[in-house]
C-alpha cells in the first residue's frame, strides 16, 4: 500500500472527497447540495456500511439522495451560489429573528458564530471535554478559524477524547444583553447530529476517506486523526477488563450499592459494558515504534475477542490467545491524546509517546 508523505489533520481527504461529491453531483444535476447536508449523507452511509463503500457506489448514493432532496424542497427554499450577493443575507431566520444556517451552502466555520445563529455546521478538533456545572458539559472545538466552547445538557455524545476530529451540527448561538454570548447544542433539536470521524470504522475501509502516513511523521504538535499502516503487539501485562458507562466511555466506579460514572455523574447500572484498555507497540514499515494506549471497539479489533469470551478463558488461554495476535497488520487511526493510557513501561522513550489507538481495522499484509 502506498503511504502518503503529508498530514493534513484538518480532514484531509475526507473533506477533499466532499468537495468531489459536491460538484459530481451540481455536473449531472439541478441545484447545488449544500456543504452540511453532503457532509451529513456520506456520514449516514458510512455509519451504515462499516465495512467501507466503494467511491463510485458512495457518488451515485449521494446522488440519489440528493435526487430525493430536491423532490422535496421547494424553489423558494433552494440555495443557489449565483451572483456576487452576501450569501448570509439569501437565509432564513427562525421565528426568534436568528439567521439560520441550516442551508448555507458552503462550509461553516467557528468564525461564523457571531449575533444570533442557529443550526451552524462545524467540523473540527476536540481540545477539551469537562463538566462546566452539575447539569451542563463544554466541549471544547477547534478549527482552522478558532476555537468554540459548546455547552450541551445530558451528554449523548458517547466517548470522546482530546484530539479526536468531529462533526457537529444544530450549533446555535445566541447573544444576551448585546454582549455575553454562549454555544449550545442540543441533541433533540431537528437537525442536530455529532459524529466522532476518528472513531469511525468506515473512514480506515475506505481509501479515498483518509491519507495515510508514516510514524515518523506523526507529532504530537500535530493536531487531528492520523491514520497508519502498523505491526501491532499487545502487551500482556497492560491488558485490562473494565467496566465503563455507554454514554461516555468513562470508567465506572463500583460502590456497594451502585455503578457510578464520574464524568456524567450519575449511577449507570443499566448503561455499562466491559470494554478492554491495553497497551501496544507498533511499528511500520520503516521500522520507527510506539508504545501507544488502546481502549473500546478498536481494542476489541485488535484483540480479535469480545469481552464475553474473554473472560471464559483461562490466564494460559489469554495468553497465547495474546501470542496468536502479535505480529498481525492494522489500519489505525492515531490520535496524540493524553486521553487514557493504563500502562506504560519504564523505557524514556515509551513515556514521553502518550498516542491512543481510536479506530482499528485488522487486513492482510499481502495487501499492503
Amino acid at each position: 500500500m502506498e503511504q502518503a508523505t503529508a498530514v493534513v489533520a484538518d480532514g484531509g481527504a475526507f473533506l477533499t472527497f466532499v468537495d468531489k461529491a459536491i460538484s459530481y453531483i451540481e455536473s449531472i444535476q439541478h441545484g447545488n447540495p449544500t456543504w452540511a447536508w453532503t457532509v451529513e449523507q456520506v456520514f449516514k452511509c458510512c455509519r451504515a456500511h462499516p465495512k467501507g463503500v466503494p467511491e463510485d457506489e458512495l457518488l451515485m448514493t449521494l446522488d440519489l439522495s440528493w435526487s430525493e432532496e430536491l423532490r422535496f424542497t421547494t424553489a423558494k427554499t433552494k440555495i443557489r451560489m449565483e451572483g456576487s450577493g452576501n450569501v448570509k443575507d439569501m437565509l432564513q431566520r427562525d421565528a426568534y429573528g436568528a439567521i439560520d444556517f441550516s442551508r448555507y451552502p458552503i462550509r461553516t466555520y467557528v468564525r461564523d458564530l457571531c449575533g444570533d445563529v442557529v443550526g451552524v455546521s462545524l467540523f473540527g478538533t476536540v481540545n477539551s471535554v469537562a463538566r462546566a456545572s452539575e447539569t451542563t458539559f463544554c466541549l471544547e472545538i477547534e478549527d482552522v478559524t478558532g476555537v468554540a466552547k459548546i455547552y450541551i445538557k445530558d451528554w449523548s455524545l458517547g466517548r470522546v477524547g482530546i484530539d479526536h476530529m468531529v462533526y457537529i451540527s444544530g450549533v446555535i448561538h445566541s447573544l444576551y444583553d448585546g454582549s455575553n454570548a454562549q454555544i449550545w447544542w442540543h441533541a433533540d433539536h431537528s437537525g442536530s447530529m455529532f459524529v466522532n470521524l476518528s472513531l469511525l470504522p468506515a473512514l480506515l475501509n475506505s481509501k479515498y476517506l483518509h491519507d495515510v502516513t508514516y510514524l515518523s511523521e506523526v507529532k504530537r504538535s500535530q493536531i487531528g486523526a492520523h491514520i497508519c499502516c502498523v505491526l501491532v503487539s499487545i502487551i500482556y501485562d497492560s491488558l485490562e477488563l473494565k467496566l465503563v458507562h455507554r454514554d461516555c466511555g468513562t470508567i465506572v466506579n463500583e460502590r456497594p450499592d451502585a455503578l457510578y460514572c464520574p464524568f456524567c455523574q450519575v449511577t449507570c447500572d443499566n448503561r455499562c459494558m466491559y470494554s478492554f484498555q491495553f497497551c501496544v507497540n507498533i511499528e511500520d514499515t520503516k521500522r520507527k515504534g510506539y508504545c501507544v494506549g488502546c481502549a473500546g471497539p478498536a481494542a476489541e479489533e485488535i484483540f480479535q475477542i469480545s469481552p464475553a469470551r474473554y473472560m471464559e478463558l483461562s490466564k494460559d488461554g489469554i495468553k497465547k490467545h495474546v501470542v496468536s495476535c502479535n505480529g498481525s497488520w492494522f489500519m489505525v487511526a492515531l490520535a496524540p491524546s493524553y486521553y487514557y493510557i493504563p500502562y506504560l513501561p519504564d523505557e524514556e522513550d515509551y513515556r514521553l509517546t502518550p498516542f491512543e489507538i481510536t479506530a482499528a481495522q485488522k487486513f492482510n499484509a499481502e495487501t499492503r
